[in-house]
Order: C-alpha cells, then structure tokens, then sequence
C-alpha cells in the first residue's frame, strides 16, 4: 500500500498561548480546516526543535527553586592588625589588637616569656591563631558574653544558567548588589542618596562583615583595667578552642553558649579586643580616630567561581587575605602595595631571642614566631543549608532551630543527613557531604606548646595559598633601608636567592647596629624582631569534590493529542509516546534538534482541528523552555 505524507509544523509562536508564561512547554496548534485522518494513518515525529537556552557544556540547568540559608561565626587571627601613627620617632605601625591573659591562648604548659615575646604583636607579630567573636549583653542584671552568629540567604531559581551567570547570581547576592527575587541594587549609591552614608562601606554592603565598636586604647591599657570590667565596647574574642568549649558545654540543649563575665575573669581566660589609636601620650594625634566609624571583620571577598582546568565549582575567600600595606615599619615603601599576598616572616638572633634560650623559647614557639602570615580575619561557616537541616530533623522544633548547631548535629542522623544533603544547593553543584560538613576535614587551629597540639576549628573557612612554589617569589627581594653603624658606615643591604632562608643575618650586624636590631636591613618587614618577605599569591579554594550535574534529565519526551489510542507507558502511566530529544543534541545555541522513528497507526478514522503539543522531563514534569520551540508532526494517508 502506497502512502502520501503530509507535514504540520506545531510552531508554538504561531499559537494562541504562545505568551503564556505559566505553562511554556504546552501549546495547542490550530488548523485553518479538518483534517480527516483515515485508518491506518501513520503518525510519527518528523522533527523536533526545541527553544532551550544553554544546554551545553558551559551552562547547568536548576531544575527547582533553591533557597540556602548559612549560618557563620566571626574571627579574626591573632597577628598584627595595625594602624598608623604619627609620632614620627616611633615605629610607623601600632596594634590594634590588645590581648588579656595572653598566656592562657598557648595552654598549660606556655612558659613564661611566651607573652612577652608575641602579646605587642610588633616584635613578631603574634601566633595566628584563630580569634572568635564575641559580643556582651546583660540577662538578669549579668554581664555575659555569646558567640556572634551571622545568617546570609541566597536564591537561585529554576532555569537554565550559564556557568558564570550562576557564579554572578551567588554572589552579587553574598555581597548585598543583588535581592533574593533578582533585582539588581546598589546600596552604596542608594546610602548616598538617602543620606546614611557614614564612611564604612560594609555598613551598606553587607557581604559576610560584621561591625565592631573599637574599644578607647587609653581605656584598656589605664592600670587596674587590664581585664575591661566594664565591657564597654560591643565585642569581645576568645580564642576558637574555648568557643568550642562553649558550645560543647550545651550541646543537645537549646541553650545559648554564653559566658559568664564576671567568671570568666576570675578564671583568666585568654580574650582579646580592637582598640582605636587615641592615645593620652600621641597627643598629636588626639583626634584622629580611625576607626571611629567601627572596624569590619569577617570578609567582604566571598567568591563563587568554577574552575575549567579542575571541572568543579569551588568557593574561595571565606577569610580576608593579607595584603601588603604601602610602607613597613621603617616608613620605607613597600613593593606591590595592596597586592594579596603571603607574609614569609623568621625570628631572627637578637638581644632577646638567642640560638641558646630553647630553655625559655621552645620549638613550639619558635615555629609560631615563623609562621607565615595570611590572613586577617574571616568566617567559620558550621552550617551551609539550615533550611534543608531544619526539614530533615526530628528533634523538637525549639531544639531543632538552634542556629549555633552543625547540619549533622540538627539532623541528628548520619544516613539521613547525607540524604538531606543531596538536596541542597551545593550538592546540586558538586560538593560532597563530607567536604562540608564532616568535621574531620576541617581545618585544625594549632596551640603553640600546649598538651593538646591542635582542634578543629568547628566549620569550614579558607586561607592563602602557599607552598614551596614560593621561593621563586624570594630570589633578590632587598630593603632600600640602610641603618647607622657605629663607628661610622651602614649596614647594607640583604638579598636573598633560591632556597637561601631570609632568617641568617650575620650576628655581627647586632653589634654594629646603633640599637643593636640588625632585622632593620631586611625588606619590608612590619616588625622589630623578625625579618619578612611578601610573597604574592592567591586564596585556596575548596574545589567540589564531584562534578556538578549539568543537567537532572537527559531527554526530552514528545507526547500530543494528535494519538487518540495508545498502549505506550511513561512512568509506569499511559501516555501517547511520539519522541525523545536527547539534550546533548544541540545543533546551536538555541535549539535542541531531534530525528525520530516512532509511528503510531491508527485503527479508527479520526477528525483533527487542532493539535496540542506537550513537552515533559522524563519524570513527568514541567520543562521551562523559550517561545519558539516547534514539533513537525508526520502523517503518512493510505492511498489504495
């Protein structure tokens, strides 16, 4: 039996509905006359064309609205945070960081000396170690302390994105120039325009800073005041191994882990404070506050990106790097000024610190004197997805909701906390379970000459990188500073090579030196006791553990109202099957093209006015697609 075929072209923007927005990938065609389909009409797909913007390579398809909530605490490092100062025969730097009890950050078995030698943070700069914030309130007439916790909610809703439009999405919303509907805004501008701008650019940006109200330097150095009794100032930090205390002591409670003050003093736990530089003895410089508009700590760099050399999603700059301020100590002027970078600094032989004193000095400390500095503050985030923690938990709901708590420790269950995972965002993009949420992959916080050498720091942050790479970066590195000798002469200057350590000064510069300090001599260096060289370089990313899934389904199904009789199933349910569209056929930017070989015949005579395409996932759900999408039904008329 010979056959005549006829072709309609189901162009969705030739319909009526072609502007409804609701259901796009639906779409009744209507013909100008009826068509008379006798039996043994054959009907099948001759081709299909399918508007979908960006199913390739470089794009991810967001099958349902994403809403994460993250929750994060606040740090910043114990190292030199400093200011300048006027006075022009002191150093050009002071610390903004003021310690108490300072013996207490190094453990039980801190020797004496350990606070002499790092506390002013100018002589060598401090131990790094992580700082988290505290902030004061009063309950029942009592000063307490509580951890500050900070929340940030990011949107992303169903569509198809391009890799870097979605990077964009998060975060322009991480740094406040996006809402969680899409608008784009600009608070900056918008606090000039409302007038409230008051000279801090996080108090309108929001990112992941939090504001702190320095305390008066005067203040907190006056005699009978070395613990700050009165509290004046809105923050407080401890170091992370007692926050981790805190929130272990009510653990399974929703308790908030607060502190005592008036206990805490009694026991003489390690604390430190932000200062400003008012000072009673700078009187020159009475006036000049600067800080008096409140420090930001945590990080305004949060970045989303992905990488195409490593396939992955990666977050990065959950810190605040370091970054080379214009001048060092000597007022000389630094190379790469405001460049990120890694601080590579080394205690050197001096009247204070001798190659005999390992008595006084352990290897401990010593390796705390050398570390490299790198960042200044930043976030911890124990928490990337309350929401989906929070829906997955069966604890009571007051229990359940306590911010201070991990995803795990919310859910409560470890199968069921890595099912409640696959569900987030950020599983969606790639990032394991455990890289995010199992504590041993946390980076651990190091106390210098202490029983209990290292603990995790409780969540997830970020640091410089830094590796052997580096030296490259030392090679001839030399200070312009030339210091009087005495006798007549200068110094000289020091330069460095490959694999030549920066910490070997000749002794007898200590001798020679008019103040008996030969670290003068070195480049660059912020402090009185050790030498430093600023190595550029970048953040360490944490780069998803898997590859992201570009998109949920693989197909496309084609089903019409052009079938009347069907015995085709589609999960498991009757449905008139009349082709599949592979995403990965795509013939353009734009369009997802398909050829195919399913035909159904008919066994009764049927009337058609119209036709409606239907356009599915294979899971029976909706599609998103663009306007001109079109589906070329095939009929082939029987001719005896």
């Amino acid at each position: 039996m010979s056959t005549q075929q006829v072709y309609i072209d189901c162009n969705r923007a030739n319909t009526d509905d072609r502007d409804n927005e609701d259901q796009t990938n639906i779409w009744t065609y209507h013909l100008n006359k009826e068509l008379l389909l006798p039996a043994q009409t054959e009907i099948s797909v001759s081709n299909v064309f399918l508007n979908q913007k960006g199913i390739n390579g470089q794009s991810i398809e967001i099958e349902r609205d994403y809403e994460e909530r993250i929750n994060f605490y606040v740090y910043v490092t114990d190292d030199l945070h400093p200011y300048p100062v006027a006075k022009g025969t002191d150093l050009m730097f002071a610390n903004c960081l003021k310690h108490f009890n300072y013996d207490d950050l190094f453990g039980p078995l801190a020797v004496a000396n350990t606070a002499t030698y790092l506390e002013t943070g100018l002589e060598h700069g401090g131990s790094g170690s992580l700082l988290v914030c505290y902030e004061p309130f009063t309950e029942g007439g009592v000063r307490k302390i509580r951890p500050v916790i900070n929340s940030k909610i990011i949107k992303v809703k169903k569509g198809t994105y391009g890799i870097n439009q979605l990077n964009d999405i998060i975060n322009s919303q991480f740094s406040g120039n996006r809402t969680l509907e899409g608008k784009i805004q600009h608070p900056f501008a918008d606090a000039i325009t409302d007038r409230t701008f008051k000279g801090n650019l996080c108090e309108s940006f929001a990112g992941l800073t939090h504001l702190v109200t320095p305390y008066n330097a005067s203040d907190v150095s006056a005699p009978g005041n070395a613990t700050i009794t009165n509290l004046t100032g809105d923050h407080v930090f401890l170091q992370v191994d007692d926050h981790l205390d805190n929130l272990q002591a009510v653990k399974g409670t929703n308790q908030v882990p607060t502190v005592n003050w008036a206990d805490w003093l009694t026991a003489g736990g390690y604390h430190g404070v932000l200062t400003d530089n008012k000072t009673n003895v700078n009187v020159d410089v009475a006036n000049y506050q600067i800080a008096f508009k409140k420090y930001a700590v945590g990080t305004s760099q949060f970045k989303m990106d992905y990488s195409s050399d490593l396939n992955g999603f990666s977050i990065n700059y959950l810190h605040q790097p370091y970054r080379i301020p214009t001048h060092d100590a000597q007022k000389n002027k630094n190379l790469n000024e405001g460049e990120e970078a890694v601080l590579m600094r080394s205690a050197t032989t001096d009247g204070t610190i001798t190659s005999n004193e390992t008595a006084v000095v352990t290897e401990q400390i010593k390796s705390s004197l050398n570390r490299p500095v790198t960042r200044c503050s930043g976030v911890i985030v124990h928490n990337f997805s309350v929401n989906k923690s929070l829906e997955f938990s069966k604890r009571a709901e007051g229990l359940a909701s306590n911010p201070y708590d991990t995803f795990a420790q919310i859910v409560d269950d470890d199968k069921k906390a890595v099912k409640a995972w696959s569900q987030t965002l950020w599983a969606r993009l790639g990032f394991s379970y455990e890289q995010l949420n199992d504590p041993t992959k946390f980076e651990t916080n190091t106390i210098y000459n202490s029983v209990l050498n290292h603990t995790y720091i409780g969540g997830v942050t970020t640091d410089q990188q830094i590796d052997i790479s580096v030296y490259n970066q030392l090679s001839c590195k030399q200070s312009p500073f030339e210091d009087d000798v005495a006798g007549g002469g200068k110094t000289g200057t020091y330069a460095p090579f490959n694999f030549i350590p920066s910490n070997t000064p000749k002794v007898a510069r200590i001798d020679l030196a008019t103040d008996s300090n030969n670290t003068k001599s070195y480049f660059g260096s912020p402090y009185t006791k050790s030498t430093a060289i600023n190595i550029l370089t970048g953040g360490r990313p944490i780069v998803a553990e898997n590859l992201p899934s570009l998109s949920v389904h693989g197909y496309y199904i084609i089903t019409s109202s052009i079938v009347p009789q069907y015995d085709d199933l589609v999960k498991g349910s009757p449905l008139p099957l009349l082709a599949t569209v592979p995403k990965s056929n795509l013939s353009n930017q734009d369009f997802i093209s398909s050829n195919n070989d399913i035909t159904h015949i008919l066994t009764n005579p049927i009337v058609v006015n119209k036709i409606q395409i239907q356009v599915l996932n294979p899971d029976m759900t909706d599609p998103d697609l663009s306007n001109n999408s079109s589906v070329v039904i095939r009929l082939d008329f029987p001719i005896e």
